[in-house]
């Protein structure tokens, strides 16, 4: 598996790769992982991965994935003189390097940089800025990597429709296959969170973090009790934060920077409601595993979200970039009876525990490996 980022390091898209690699591991298959680091280094994940953190360096599009491409491919004819055999290649878009061996190649398409940049509808920091200026860069490198692949996975129908839509890949050649929730992880009934409303993800723009403040200030004239957590790191930090204190929400409103992720179950307990703002989410792993903790959910309209937070059922949907709507459907959530509430978190656990386990999973890619076999 080749990936930007992956544990301690990174945020969705590496526990993603993290936990179908254990997964494939549990099941008997050898699984080597080569990811970004600072160097060249071989080290044991737990469960039997073994991780190859191989030299990035943060130069300017497509300099950048060339360079780390080169030591990537590298380092994989080095395993393979040194006796790794390997079946295939499983790449994990976005921005990973082009494989330049002829082993059969699969690439999940977690998200594409042509909608990640048409999701940045203004320039509000530095990161936005970058995706602007170098989409055409992003783009065109994505598009080689694709054409190496024989077959493709995404993690949603909305994500298919997208890729077939916008890259005019055969819907024949994609398959879909879920993340995997560590769902003993975030199996305690017990667990109790300070705070009544949370959320965890990247502090970037298209995640609508700036409307969950937004949406914080309308809740506090209503429930001035209502305490929100906003766990993640991101280039919005010091905008929210400003932000944060301007709006005289100091009390309210926590922005607590980025958590282990084996430390979420402290602030993801079945007593809050979880939200996500996003205005483009593919999948949405953060709104699953609050699922996982038995939490309600708010969430956006957008991408694989409505099919994850079924109206009424385990959560509600709003409209994207809509504070007020953000606001009225929480103090909506947070009157009802923490019966009903819990109702909610509990038919959430049941789903994904019955659709985003190991088992189910791990069948789903190795029948999309064996169509690249």
């Amino acid at each position: 598996m080749v990936c930007s980022e992956f544990p301690p390091h990174g945020a969705g898209i590496g526990i993603a790769v993290a936990n179908q690699a254990e997964a494939l591991v549990a099941q008997g298959h050898s699984v080597t992982v080569l990811t970004r680091g600072r160097g060249i280094k071989e080290e044991k994940y737990k469960n039997g991965v073994s991780v190859h953190r191989i030299c990035y360096a943060s130069l300017p599009p497509p300099l950048h994935l060339a360079l780390h491409g080169y030591f990537v491919n590298r380092t994989i004819r080095r395993l393979i003189k040194h006796g790794a055999q390997f079946d295939l290649i499983h790449l994990h878009s976005p921005l990973v390097p082009r494989i330049k061996l002829k082993i059969p190649t699969i690439t999940t398409i977690h998200s594409t940089w042509l909608a990640e940049a048409k999701s940045f509808d203004q320039i509000s920091d530095l990161y936005s800025l970058y995706v602007k200026m170098f989409k055409s860069a992003f783009v065109r490198s994505e598009r080689k990597t694709f054409r190496q692949s024989l077959f493709f996975t995404t993690t949603s129908n909305a994500m298919k429709r997208e890729i077939v839509r916008e890259y005019g890949i055969d819907e024949r050649r994609i398959s879909i296959v879920s993340n995997i929730v560590d769902i003993g992880l975030f199996n305690s009934t017990s667990n109790k969170s300070a705070y009544d409303v949370v959320s965890v993800s990247r502090l970037v723009y298209r995640k609508g973090i700036l409307d969950l403040i937004e949406a914080a200030r309308i809740v506090q004239k209503q429930r001035p009790e209502i305490r929100f957590a906003i766990i993640g790191s991101g280039t919005l930090m010091t905008r929210l934060r400003s932000r944060v204190h301007t709006l005289g929400l100091a009390k309210n409103v926590f922005l607590l920077g980025r958590i282990d992720h084996n430390d979420l179950p402290k602030y993801l307990a079945p007593n809050a409601i979880f939200v996500s703002a996003a205005h483009y989410e593919p999948f949405g792993l953060t709104t699953i595993e609050a699922m996982a903790a038995r939490l309600p959910v708010l969430a956006t309209n957008v991408g694989g979200s409505p099919a994850l937070c079924e109206e009424g059922l385990r959560g509600t949907l709003v409209n994207p970039k809509d504070p007020q709507q953000i606001a009225d459907a929480l103090i909506k959530l947070l009157s009802l009876p923490q019966t009903l509430l819990n109702k909610m978190g509990e038919n959430g656990h049941e789903f994904v525990a019955k659709k985003f386990n190991p088992q189910i999973v791990t069948q789903q890619l190795l029948e999309a490996y064996q169509n690249v076999l």
